[in-house]
């Protein structure tokens, strides 16, 4: 695959590929695979938050299926929650609102949050495995969030980071070598990284949590707050 060569020079020209086309298996597929831990851990550490008390209003940044924003509309009366997500993908994410009985609490937005408005007034955004593109991108979406954020909110956010040490998680850096052979810039942030670039759009990082019992992944969420700092930064 030309790996040495690879690490030598840099990384290759990347293939061009068709569009992907969002199709309901798909969207099944990615279903199920948060219900095996992934969905529940992730309630859970929202949920026992003491901002999760006191919210109402919840935005799902690129919430594919919407099984995030249903499951804690479920866990609280007082939650409305949206789903913004591109219009091919909100039709299949209301046939999940459906199913489960939560129209009028779940609604869905589409477009793309990249470049339209998300809206305001929210306690709690979420963007699970949703913000990953380059950092120019990314800083368009927490400059978003900040602006859409109540006093108070949160914005949990889940991506893969390695540790400040930079000595893991294994895992990351051979997905990272996998980009180079096909052509990608996969250069994966430590997690001070992540916390310096959210800090420049007025968000501080309060707490992290390891989803790693939960995924087969070595997957990180999060808890981030407007012009606040996680104990001991």
């Amino acid at each position: 695959m030309g790996l040495p060569e690879i690490l030598r020079t840099g990384t290759v020209p990347r293939k061009e590929q068709d569009g992907f086309k969002v199709e309901r298996e798909w969207v099944d597929y990615i279903a199920r695979y948060s219900l095996l831990g992934r969905l529940q851990a992730t309630v859970k550490a929202i949920s026992d938050r003491p901002e999760f008390k006191k919210a109402s209003r919840v935005m799902d940044l690129g919430g594919c299926h919407g099984l995030f924003a249903i499951a804690l509309a479920q866990e609280d009366e007082r939650i409305e929650a949206w789903v913004f997500d591109r219009p091919e993908v909100t039709s299949i994410t209301e046939e999940y609102i459906r199913e489960h009985g939560m129209q009028g609490k779940v609604r869905t937005m589409a477009g793309d949050f990249t470049k339209d408005d998300i809206g305001s007034g929210y306690d709690i955004v979420l963007a699970l495995c949703s913000v990953g593109g380059p950092s120019e991108e990314n800083g368009i979406v927490y400059e978003k969030v900040t602006r859409a954020l109540n006093p108070g909110g949160i914005f949990v956010l889940s991506d893969f980071t390695f540790d400040d040490d930079g000595r893991g998680p294994l895992q990351l850096f051979l997905w990272d070598i996998e980009c180079l052979m096909t052509g990608g810039r996969c250069r994966r942030p430590r997690d001070s990284d992540l916390a310096e670039n959210l800090d420049k759009y007025g968000l501080s990082v309060v707490d992290i949590v390891s989803l790693s019992n939960a995924v087969d992944v070595p997957m990180k969420l999060f808890i981030v707050k407007k012009g606040e700092r996680m104990p001991g930064s």
